[in-house]
């Protein structure tokens, strides 16, 4: 299994839910086709400058928004992924 599990103290860290970002700001980054990878490698960078202490006060709220964008986006893709495995294991059933 790849680094694309984030532990319950790195989200912490971030003081973030994931849970505050709005349907819109989720399908604005669909439309851009980004993927859950190319997602989840750019919260590991902004994880990576956290702990590094390479961000400024002044960057930090927009990293931290940042995040909790990327988070919304990949529990999104997760449940649509969740949804389509359910569905073909359905269909195998009939």
């Amino acid at each position: 299994m790849g680094r694309f599990l984030w532990t319950d103290q790195q989200i912490d860290k971030l003081g973030i839910t994931g849970e505050t970002v709005s349907p819109a700001k989720i399908g604005n980054m669909e439309e851009k086709k980004m993927s859950y990878k190319e997602a989840m490698a750019e919260m590991e960078g902004i994880v990576a400058q956290l702990e590094d202490n390479r961000l400024d006060v002044d960057e930090l709220g927009g990293k931290v928004k940042r995040v909790s964008e990327l988070i919304a986006f990949c529990k999104s893709r997760l449940r649509e992924t969740e949804e389509e495995v359910d569905r073909i294991l359905e269909s195998m059933d009939t």
